[in-house]
């Protein structure tokens, strides 16, 4: 994969706006701990700060970013560092009122970064029932449902969502879906079953489909849903973990897709049978290392790994999620 030069100018002006000085001690050291790991030593170091000018310094930029790795993750995918950054910032500003203690244990149990293509990493908030005087004024569900939609359609210049109605009439979960509030890490394959009609990819109680999953990755991942397309390697992708309904068909056979149409620039929720076979979509699904069926990409880029972290107090379930014991 190639690089503009006006891209990595436009990446270098990014990074130049992102002062180093940001960083802490602690970051620092693991940057140059995994200089180490790459080969690096004190004498190639030296001779980067003894050479005339800033050559040597930009080949190592220049060779960073035209990296496909690094063009992968950083994008389509943001770090889970960051994602933990923005999940924090939105439960403030929004009053999801998500507790300190859940972002200092997701900040213990960030999972690794499987290599896989369109494998993601996604922080996902389980948002609480609304109550008033006790009694239920929006479930737990709608409300991260139209939580996440907000901010999802917040990241792009134009964006529109066809499910406006979110009430028990419009929306409720896939029947193997679940809705636990908490904040959770999710392993999702977001190009998994192409193709594939949502209805035809079977979810059991025992491995239930990625919902609010699915719209978490659209709301942190701005870049990515902006690659999508029906014809190239990022395909729309349906979401597996709910169902949506015209009162007057009274079917319950809908099911949103997340679009983006790169003529006008604009993303978009929508909402199509369940039953529609389209080329250029997927049926995400909790990723699984070597049983991704029906899992096709002609792209050869590879995200970048993020380093295991662990806690004795959680494990990586079978389908991708982070469960606390």
């Amino acid at each position: 994969m190639m690089i503009s030069l006006r891209g990595i100018q436009q990446r270098r002006g990014l990074m130049a706006n992102s002062a180093l000085s940001i960083l802490t001690k602690q970051e620092i050291a693991e940057f140059m701990r995994r200089l180490g790991r790459a080969g690096f030593n004190a004498e190639l170091i030296h001779e980067v700060i003894q050479s005339d000018g800033d050559e040597l310094a930009r080949a190592m930029y220049c060779g960073l970013v035209q990296n496909p790795s690094f063009a992968f993750v950083h994008d389509l995918f943001r770090t889970p560092e960051r994602q933990i950054r923005t999940i924090r910032q939105w439960s403030q500003e929004f009053g999801w009122n998500i507790p300190p203690e859940s972002f200092a244990e997701a900040a213990r149990t960030i999972p690794a970064w499987p290599e896989e293509k369109l494998v993601a990493v996604v922080l996902v908030p389980y948002l609480t029932d609304i109550r008033e005087n006790h009694e239920l004024v929006m479930t737990g569900m709608e409300r991260t449902f139209r939580e996440l939609s907000a901010r999802f359609m917040a990241g792009h210049k134009e964006a529109r969502t066809m499910c406006n109605s979110t009430d028990a009439n419009h929306l409720r979960l896939y029947p193997s879906g679940r809705h636990r509030p908490g904040l959770f890490w999710e392993v999702i394959d977001l190009g998994s079953h192409p193709g594939k009609a949502i209805q035809d990819v079977h979810h059991s109680p025992v491995e239930p489909p990625p919902g609010a999953g699915v719209l978490a990755a659209a709301a942190l991942h701005p870049e990515w849903v902006r690659s999508m397309s029906h014809e190239g390697p990022i395909p729309f992708v349906w979401f597996t973990g709910y169902q949506y309904n015209v009162p007057t068909e009274g079917l319950w056979g809908r099911a949103p897709l997340i679009e983006f149409d790169a003529r006008y620039g604009i993303a978009e929720i929508t909402c199509y049978w369940a039953s529609a076979h389209w080329g250029g979509t997927a049926v995400p699904t909790f990723f699984s290392p070597g049983a991704r069926t029906g899992r096709t990409t002609n792209d050869s880029r590879k995200k970048t790994s993020v380093s295991p972290k662990s806690s004795a107090s959680s494990r990586t379930s079978h389908n991708g999620r982070i469960m606390r014991k």
